[in-house]
């Protein structure tokens, strides 16, 4: 069997680095086919025994589905045996002690971890489980390792550079730097909330003929939101953690159907719908408030623009919605500086994000009386 995808420039450059070095980082903008890299490393390398860290259960199926297409042998509910080649899926809550006596039956050469920044981004206290992640890059028989990001910050290469340089074999390259899909357009716009759904309901409007996709920062907002986009006639299904996995394998299944429909569909989830759901249908995306972090921000817009296929004049459009009141009611534990910096910056937003992952200070203003008390658009009535 050939190999059925055509490698861009920068994925056969990425590919030799790989071949080369015993650590790659490789950092790319979403939806610019980071997974396929590793694909065709194992595709070329059939005796390889991989390991793969992924984040999201979603993810993980999709990344299953795709090696099993190029005929590669994976594994997640079943361990690999000793005899076995293949690729073993595994997210960081996995890494017990049993997995680990596993591995060392089995003997993996190759590590990959997907969505790296996590390690960082969530390892503290959101998943302590990723942290364990650096402690696998110190078994014996780990020989190569390829860490993939789109938002990986210069302070988090740095640290990830001084774990890896200590080992035996640290040959380390870093390749790419942060980057938003040509075809994405960036639109913020300052939108009180008490008029957001009239804007919302417009703005669906326009967008008529296409799907998308509107991002809110909990399960009850999206619950909410998909039923106002139901009563207003628009196709729609929300999407977010809490949803049970046979609701969840359902509606990645509408989804995979969906490319192939006339009629546009609307997904209204939480950050849940995130890290490399990969579906290039998706031409604009709504955040209908400002979410919690920078990466929160990007990782949702990076979900529309996917794919080589468009064209300059076909491009895809994110909306960021926000205003001061947005930054006043959420939860104490909750640290929105950034994002409100971001919001508030009279530079290009591209340019903004684009300077924060290489390593450089925002350039808007938070001021502290901008935050009169606002109840919510969650306390609306569907009437």
């Amino acid at each position: 069997m050939k190999f059925p995808f055509i490698l861009r420039s920068d994925q056969l450059a990425a590919l030799h680095q790989l071949r080369t070095n015993d650590h790659l980082i490789y950092i790319a903008a979403t939806g610019s086919g980071k997974s396929i890299l590793f694909q065709k490393f194992i595709f070329d390398h059939p005796k390889t025994r991989a390991v793969l860290i992924s984040p999201l259960n979603a993810l993980s199926r999709q990344q299953s589905e795709r090696f099993q297409f190029l005929g590669i042998k994976t594994f997640d509910q079943v361990f690999p045996s000793s005899d076995d080649y293949g690729v073993w899926i595994l997210s960081p809550e996995k890494l017990n002690e049993k997995v680990l006596n596993q591995m060392n039956h089995w003997k993996p050469s190759f590590l990959i971890v997907d969505e790296a920044h996590c390690i960082w981004e969530w390892g503290e206290r959101f998943r302590p489980a990723y942290r364990r992640i650096l402690e696998l890059i110190k078994l014996p028989f780990i020989q190569k390792t390829l860490w993939c990001s789109a938002t990986l910050t210069k302070r988090s290469q740095n640290s990830l550079v001084n774990q890896l340089s200590s080992l035996k074999h640290n040959k380390i390259n870093i390749l790419g730097s942060f980057s938003l899909p040509n075809q994405l357009e960036l639109r913020v716009e300052k939108i009180s909330p008490e008029v957001r759904l009239n804007w919302l309901r417009n703005m669906l409007g326009l967008y008529a003929d296409q799907s998308g996709m509107v991002f809110c920062n909990t399960r009850s907002a999206a619950v909410l939101l998909q039923k106002y986009l139901q009563n207003w006639g628009i196709k729609s299904f929300f999407y977010h953690a809490g949803l049970s996995i046979e609701e969840k394998l359902n509606l990645e299944k509408q989804l995979r159907l969906q490319k192939d429909s006339s009629i546009p569909v609307v997904v209204v989830a939480t950050s849940a719908f995130g890290m490399g759901m990969d579906y290039s249908f998706f031409k604009f995306c709504i955040l209908f408030e400002p979410p919690f972090s920078i990466l929160s921000l990007v990782q949702a817009i990076g979900r529309v623009g996917r794919g080589s296929t468009q064209s300059v004049n076909q491009k895809s459009r994110a909306h960021i919605l926000w205003h001061p009141v947005d930054f006043s009611k959420n939860r104490s534990w909750v640290n929105q500086q950034e994002v409100h910096q971001w919001c508030t910056s009279l530079q290009n937003p591209l340019i903004e994000l684009e300077n924060y992952f290489n390593g450089e200070s925002l350039s808007g203003t938070m001021k502290k009386d901008e935050y009169p008390f606002y109840d919510s658009y969650r306390t609306t009535s569907l009437d």
